[in-house]
């Protein structure tokens, strides 16, 4: 099965899209989300838990732009509850917050690093307080630099796997006692 749920229209990889920045090129593509996504959403649409309604709450990190901001979009109308997640874009966190409540779904924005583990103990805090437990986590933060290998610093490097892969152990870690103790929930990475 492909789990490539996600990619973007109209993208295509010659020399001038390739010297794009990753920034500019999260900025001004759309995003299609796949079959398989909304196979996924249409097996969920109901949140059930030992017999009984639950809301459906989902996390998205890295989702002020870009395939996070698609993915926000697509489960804030299929019913979940969603926090979008930022480190830096809270213009564009929050303008996602305004258009989707003003759809009628429920949103909420947290400003948080997922390569602290502690920010985002305290992002899933605000996200129970405000809107549930998490049912659904998105770990889609990640970071890129557009570099020759040997041209990327020791630093750059590091600070690369402590957003993509401690990111995810962090968010993981925040959100999986919930989800064992209701043995209920999903991640998707």
């Amino acid at each position: 099965m492909n789990l490539h749920l996600i990619e973007p229209l109209g993208f295509s990889l010659d020399e001038k899209s390739l010297k794009r920045s990753a920034v500019n090129y999260i900025d001004h593509c759309d995003y299609e989300i796949h079959d398989d996504f909304q196979d996924f959403l249409d097996k969920n649409k109901d949140g059930v838990l030992q017999g009984e309604i639950m809301k459906k709450v989902a996390l998205i990190t890295g989702s002020s732009r870009g395939i996070g901001r698609a993915v926000d979009q697509k489960l804030a109308h299929n019913g979940y509850a969603v926090c979008i997640n930022c480190i830096e874009r809270e213009d564009k966190a929050q303008e996602l917050v305004e258009l989707l409540t003003a759809e009628g779904c429920e949103a909420m924005y947290f400003k948080a690093d997922v390569a602290d583990g502690n920010a985002v103990r305290e992002m899933v805090k605000a996200v129970e307080e405000k809107l549930g437990h998490v049912t659904l986590l998105v770990n889609n933060a990640g970071i890129a630099k557009q570099c020759l290998f040997q041209d990327m610093t020791e630093e750059y490097w590091r600070h690369m796997f402590d957003v993509n892969l401690n990111g995810m152990f962090n968010a993981t870690q925040a959100v999986l006692p919930n989800m064992l103790h209701e043995h209920a929930g999903c991640i998707i990475n």
